[in-house]
C-alpha cells in the first residue's frame, strides 16, 4: 500500500456505503446479485410505491430487516470502530462517520464510544451519521401526527401496522428517493466536512448525490481524500487524490494499521511528505490479493506493531528509527505482494541515509 498518510490528520471524515457490509452478507444495490436486480427495490425506494402498496412495501422492507438482523459486523465495522476510539482519544482530534447504510451495523461504534470511560461528554454522546435512516426504526406517514420515529425489529409479512395515534400507515424510518435527508444528520454533515483534513469514502460508488458531493466539499476545505471500493469509479471523480481497489473488510483494517502508524511518525517530528508529488495524484492502485499475498500482508503488519513502545530521546533519530524500521522490515513483503508502503526511490533515500550515518 502507498504511504497514504502523510501529515498529522485532525479531523477525520469517514463516509461508508453499501460495500462496506457485503462481507456481513448484505446485497450492494448495483453489481452481480446487487438489490437493483430486483424490481422490487426500485418500486418500494420511492415514497409513492409504498403508499400505493404499503403491504407489498412492508414485506420488502421486512426481508432486508431480516437479513440485516442476521447480519454481523465484520472487519471493516470492527476497525473503524477501533479507529474511531483510537483518534478520538487524542486531544483536540475528531472522528465523524456518516454512513448512507441502513443495517445498523456501525453501531457497535456507538456502544464503544458510549461506554469508554475518560472521554468527555460531548464526545461520549456521539453517534454515527445515519445519512439515510435506519431500518430498524419505524415511522409514521401523517406528517401531522406527533409519534416520534421509534426503535423496531418487527416483521411485517403479513401487512403493514398502523400508527397507535392516528391509525395512519406506518412505513421505516429510511429515506426515499426525493425524500430530503434527516435535518439533524445533514447539518452534523456538513458541519464535519467544513472542518475535515482527511475524508474516506469506503465501499460507495460517490455517484448518489448528495453523497456525491461531500469529495467536493471536503477537496474545498483542503482535505486528503481517499476512495476504497471493490470496483472503480466510472467516470473518475478527480476530486479523490487516492482510488484504492479491493474489500473493504480487507483494505480497511490496514489502511487503519498504516494511518496510525504514520501518525506516531509524523508526533515524532518526521517531516511531512510533499503532498505536491504528482505520483500521488489520482492513482488507482487494485488493492485485491492472493491468498500468499494476504499471509505475507498480515505477516508484515504484525512485524510493525513490534516498536510502538520503543521511543528516543532525541524526536529526529526516534522519527528515522521508526522509518527505516518499516523499510527493512517491509523488503521482504515488498518481493512478495503488489501493495507497498514506501516507492522505489525512498527505499533508495534511506539507504544511502543508512550508509551516511
Amino acid at each position: 500500500m502507498i504511504n497514504c498518510f502523510t501529515k498529522l490528520y485532525k479531523n477525520v471524515v469517514i463516509l461508508t456505503g453499501a460495500g462496506v457490509s457485503t462481507a456481513s452478507g448484505l446485497p450492494t444495490y448495483r453489481g452481480v446479485g446487487g438489490l437493483w436486480a430486483d424490481p422490487d427495490t426500485a418500486r418500494f425506494s420511492s415514497p409513492e410505491g409504498c403508499e400505493q402498496d404499503p403491504d407489498g412495501a412492508w414485506r420488502f422492507w421486512s426481508k432486508l430487516r431480516e437479513k440485516s438482523l442476521q447480519a454481523v459486523p465484520n472487519d471493516a465495522h470492527s476497525a473503524l470502530r477501533d479507529w474511531a476510539l483510537g483518534h478520538s482519544s487524542w486531544e483536540h482530534r475528531t472522528f465523524t462517520l456518516i454512513t448512507q447504510n441502513v443495517d445498523g451495523l456501525h453501531h457497535s461504534l456507538t456502544r464503544a464510544i458510549q461506554n469508554l470511560e475518560g472521554l468527555s461528554p460531548s464526545a461520549r454522546s456521539k453517534d454515527v451519521i445515519e445519512l439515510h435512516g435506519s431500518i430498524f426504526r419505524t415511522k409514521c406517514t401523517n406528517d401531522d401526527c406527533k409519534l416520534k420515529p421509534f426503535e423496531d425489529t418487527e416483521l411485517f409479512i403479513s401487512g403493514a401496522p398502523r400508527c397507535p395515534e392516528c391509525k395512519s400507515a406506518l412505513r421505516p424510518d429510511v429515506v426515499l428517493f426525493g425524500e430530503a435527508l434527516p435535518v439533524q444528520a445533514e447539518w452534523l454533515t456538513k458541519q464535519a466536512l467544513r472542518q475535515c483534513d482527511l475524508f474516506i469514502a469506503i465501499g460507495t460508488s460517490g455517484t448518489v448525490s448528495p453523497a456525491s458531493g461531500f469529495v467536493n466539499a471536503a477537496k474545498y476545505a483542503g482535505a486528503k481524500t481517499i476512495l476504497v471500493n471493490l470496483e472503480p469509479m466510472e467516470p473518475t471523480n478527480k476530486a479523490f487524490d487516492i482510488e484504492l481497489l479491493g474489500a473493504a473488510e480487507s483494505l480497511v483494517p490496514r489502511l487503519k494499521a498504516e494511518f496510525f502508524f504514520n501518525q506516531k511518525m509524523c508526533n515524532s517530528s518526521l517531516p511531512p511528505a510533499d503532498e505536491g508529488n504528482e505520483e500521488y495524484a489520482h492513482i488507482r492502485f487494485d488493492m485485491t490479493m492472493s491468498p500468499e499475498e494476504q499471509a505475507a500482508r498480515e505477516a508484515h503488519l504484525e512485524m510493525l506493531g513490534g516498536l510502538d513502545s520503543v521511543r528516543y530521546a532525541d524526536p529526529e533519530f526516534d522519527a528515522w528509527v521508526h522509518r527505516y524500521y518499516a523499510i527493512v522490515t517491509s523488503r521482504e513483503y515488498l518481493q512478495q505482494c503488489r501493495l507497498k508502503y514506501l516507492t522505489t526511490e525512498e527505499i533508495e533515500e534511506v539507504e544511502r541515509e543508512d550508509d551516511e550515518f
